[in-house]
């Protein structure tokens, strides 16, 4: 008995360790919650039909009880995004907020073309225009970004 007590005891230990090493800085969201959640958000909402009709389909079938608690922590942020902000404009709140990470100019992806030349035509103004859902250092920094990319891959012949 004591052995079967003292395995019960490392396995818990073992797996609140994990969970702080792997979800400590994540937000999570358990599906019941999510249900929860999505139940009281979308009657106190304007939410798109397409939207509420995906969403309602996906918490009723078997499978969403084994969705990941960290995806269903970032299904919540985007619905909230998407009715906040709009489907039309999800480029710049859905994509900013959770993928812009590699597309900025201190991202350690970037770093090895940062600075290359740019050898392509560009004009000097698309470098200073503003993003509608972004403030104008992060939309320069956004085009600055992406036209190192572009350059990248023209000048590599990745058309």
């Amino acid at each position: 008995m004591k052995i079967f007590i003292g395995k019960i005891l490392k396995y818990l230990i073992g797996k609140k360790l994990l969970n702080k090493i792997f979800y400590e800085n994540v937000s999570t969201l358990k599906s019941k919650d999510f249900k929860k959640w999505w139940v009281s958000y979308r009657d106190k909402r304007n939410i798109y039909d397409d939207l509420k009709l995906m969403v309602n389909d996906l918490i009723l079938t078997d499978n969403f009880n084994n969705y990941s608690p960290y995806w269903n922590a970032l299904a919540k942020d985007h619905i909230k995004l998407l009715s906040e902000k709009g489907i039309d404009n999800f480029k710049q709140t859905i994509e900013k907020h959770h993928y812009w990470g590699e597309g900025t100019v201190i991202s350690q992806l970037l770093k090895p073309i940062y600075d290359d030349r740019i050898l392509i035509s560009y004009e000097n103004s698309e470098l200073s225009k503003k993003h509608d859902f972004c403030e104008i250092e992060e939309s320069k920094e956004y085009n600055k970004s992406n036209l190192i990319l572009l350059n990248y891959l023209i000048n590599n012949n990745y058309q």
